[in-house]
């Protein structure tokens, strides 16, 4: 379907295959797999890095934009082309002299440090603090869907309290369909999601409710209005101004029953910015207000914008025994994994920029 992949033996040759982004703009435009791009070179006094051979790169909606160019005064790269992709599986190939957790041979997982970049190669830099082992009951495709999405959820499910009602606002994404399970393993009495994906979040994520947001709004439901939430966990965007009207028939609890209302991206998911003052206006502004308003109005829930991308590692090893112990299930849209192949590439940003992705999407690259 997206044709033949050509796997070559780049041990000893300065070239690997790779994805070349040659500027901003559409994939079908600025992005193609190439046999010749350089390979990264690790400097083994220089220490603070490993070396790994990729075996699978997971999308997120960040590497999405980064190619848009709708962040290129923040996101953008010191110079074209460049390798995009961020979040990794792969095999360790090589340490610093200094490296004393990590050896050679190693299967593990890493994210991007910083801005994400150069997983979408046969060979990738990546940060040694920022990779751990990978969870062994998982092949390399679901590992590389862990890095970011994964600890994301994990973060956020810490948020919940034991008996808690919760719901979740796009419950079949990549953080979404983590969160859904996990909310339950942290004491969530009940857990309800909005998903277009109905089946899947209800019988495979063990989900309590599913409410397809193309059929109804969640917000509206009488039977929730009764029996309100303690926690809503907006994953989409823009669902504040819901919650924070019509208090006394809302199905969101008030801040002084103990509603809380986290959200982890802005009203408009596909944001723009080029200045500080858009981030103001798109991030600060808004949160900032929110957050106050709740705090000194009780009858609102509490708001509370969060960036949680956690960096120390103790987040992986958690996250990774959870699904060693079967608590999490690692889900990948069904398309995934994408062949590494200019057509695939392609096609697997086409399907996270839609956002309608089932899970991650994921691009294979490993030789077999």
């Amino acid at each position: 379907r997206f044709g033949p992949v050509v796997q070559k033996n780049y041990h000893n040759n300065r070239d690997m295959r790779a994805v070349k982004c040659s500027g901003f703009g559409d994939v079908e435009d600025v992005l193609e797999v190439v046999e010749d791009f350089p390979k990264p070179v690790l400097d083994p006094n220089k220490g603070g890095y490993v070396l790994l051979e990729t075996r699978a790169c997971a999308l997120a909606p960040g590497d999405v934009r980064v190619v848009s160019g709708k962040t290129k005064e923040f996101q953008a790269p010191k110079r074209f082309p460049f390798v995009p992709g961020g979040d990794v599986s792969g095999v360790v190939v090589g340490v610093c002299n200094d490296e004393t957790r990590l050896k050679v041979g190693d299967e593990v997982v890493s994210r991007f440090h910083m801005k994400p970049r150069g997983g979408l190669a046969q060979y990738t830099l990546a940060k040694a603090e920022q990779t751990a082992l990978k969870p062994q009951s998982v092949d390399f495709n679901k590992a590389a869907a862990l890095a970011s999405s994964g600890v994301a959820a994990l973060a956020l499910a810490k948020r919940v309290k034991q008996g808690d009602r919760v719901l979740v606002i796009g419950g079949s994404g990549g953080v979404g369909s983590s969160l859904v399970q996990l909310a339950r393993h942290f004491g969530a009495s009940y857990v309800a999601a909005t998903s277009s994906k109905v089946d899947v979040v209800r019988d495979r994520l063990r989900a309590d409710d599913v409410i397809d947001y193309r059929e109804q709004n969640v917000w509206g439901l009488e039977r929730y209005k009764d029996i309100k939430f303690d926690v809503v966990f907006d994953l989409v965007g823009g669902q504040w101004r819901h919650a924070s009207t019509d208090r006394d028939r809302n199905i969101l609890k008030s801040g002084r029953d103990g509603g809380r209302f986290f959200v982890v991206t802005p009203d408009t998911a596909w944001f723009e910015i080029h200045t500080v003052m858009h981030i103001i206006q798109v991030f600060l502004a808004p949160a900032l207000w929110r957050a106050f308003s709740s705090l000194i109005n009780r009858n609102l829930p509490r708001y509370r914008f969060l960036l949680v991308l956690p960096d120390e590692l103790e987040w992986k090893h958690e996250l990774f025994s959870l699904v060693d112990q079967r608590v999490l299930d690692v889900v990948l849209d069904p398309a995934s994994p994408f062949p590494f192949t200019t057509a695939g590439v392609r096609a697997a940003y086409n399907l996270q920029a839609s956002r309608h992705c089932l899970g991650k999407a994921v691009v294979s690259l490993s030789p077999n």
